[in-house]
This record gives C-alpha cells, structure tokens and sequence, in this order.
C-alpha cells in the first residue's frame, strides 16, 4: 500500500473512506496506493514509515505458520533440560514448569505462564495459518478480518522471549550445582521462537487487509 497526500477541497466521502489512511503520528489523511516490493511508503509530512510492501509474504507466512505447528508440539511436551545430580536424573518440560507453580498454590502466576508460552503463541500460530489459508486458496473464510484484529491484540502478548531468558538463567544457576544437558525440546522451542520473529516480519498486514476487502465485495 502506498499514500498520496489528499487536499482539503478533496476530503473523502463516506464511500472513499476505505481507500484513504491516516498516518500514525501526524494524523495527515492520505491516499492509498500500491507500494512495489522492497519499497516504504512514508508520511510527506512527518517521515514516519506507514507501510512496506513485503514479497510472498502469504506464501512464507503460511510455510512458516506450518512449521510451527509442527514444531509446537514437541517444544511443549518434550524434555527442555536434564538435570544429573548425585546419580539421580530428572527432566523438565513447559508444561511440568506450569503444573508445579500450580501445586505451590502459585496459580495466577501459572495461569500467566501458561497464557504467555503456550496458549497466546499456539493461537498465533492457528491464526496466522487460517488467514494465510483462506488468502492463498482465495476463499472468504468465515470471520476473516476479525481474525486478523485477533492476531493484532495477541501479537505483543506472546512472550516466548521471556521464558527463553528464563531458561537461559536457570542454565547458569544450575550449571554449578549439576550437570545440565539441553534435551530436544529446548531445539524445537528455539525453532518455535524463530519462527514467531520471522512470522512477523514477514506478514503484510496491510497487504492482507486490502486482500480480505477484495474477498467481502466480490
């Protein structure tokens, strides 16, 4: 999506307010248009980035929705760190990490756990799939848009950065008390991180919402 500065004596009516935009900081009223790949379109007034026009980014974003899911599963359920002390073993999981705050009566901080590392990064990843699919396939999916403004809201609430400092200082910690060896989970949970950083770099939001705009008037 590109802008083009509209004039006071042409404002938009009722009917144009889809194809205009307002920018962000300034609040300049401005005209959508196509931004080819690779470019930025920025405020005349204020400079400040409004949009980049992203290449395949249905495509990649669906790929990499696909491997998330994938990679999920076994980022939650598996061993993330063995613990070898005095001869005796024991692993640790996402989910034991949250049943054991649960079971020291620490059941808000477990319910925000859970939110943050499993449930909100799961949905993502089920919302970014379902969009990119009914994108892709060119199909108007039931409740389209209002899964894109869930993936917005969700966004900044998927904190798998935290858990992974987390983890990181639970490794130094423990190093000096036992051996810590890294198991497959903590692999498929840095993948999982990875690919929440790529899926929002790569997704075109905007590029989505004129694509869904396009499906609800055909």
């Amino acid at each position: 999506m590109g802008v083009r500065m509209i004039s006071p004596s042409t404002m938009p009516t009722q009917n144009m307010l889809s194809f205009v935009t307002a920018c962000g900081e300034c609040d300049l009223l401005l005209k959508k248009e196509a931004t080819p790949y690779g470019k930025k379109a920025c405020c005349p007034r204020c400079g400040h980035v409004l949009s980049k026009s992203k290449k395949n980014s249905i495509d990649r974003s669906l790929a990499l929705a696909i491997a998330g899911l994938v990679l999920f599963i076994p980022a939650n359920t598996l061993p993330i760190l063995r613990l070898e002390i005095l001869g005796i073993e024991s692993g640790a999981t996402m989910l034991s990490g949250v049943a054991a705050l649960f079971q020291k009566d620490m059941w808000i901080l477990s319910i925000v756990v859970l939110l943050a590392s499993v449930i909100v990064p799961l949905s993502k990843l089920l919302l970014v799939l379902y969009i990119t699919l009914g994108l892709k396939l060119n199909r108007s999916f039931p409740r389209l848009a209002n899964c894109l403004r869930w993936y917005r809201h969700i966004n900044e609430w998927g904190m798998l950065e935290v858990y992974a400092l987390g983890i990181i200082v639970a490794y130094t910690k423990l190093i000096d008390l036992a051996h810590v060896i890294p198991e497959l989970g903590l692999y498929c949970f840095v993948g999982v991180l990875l690919i929440a950083t790529f899926i929002s770099a790569t997704m075109d939001e905007e590029k989505f919402w004129e694509l869904i705009e396009e499906q609800q008037r055909d």
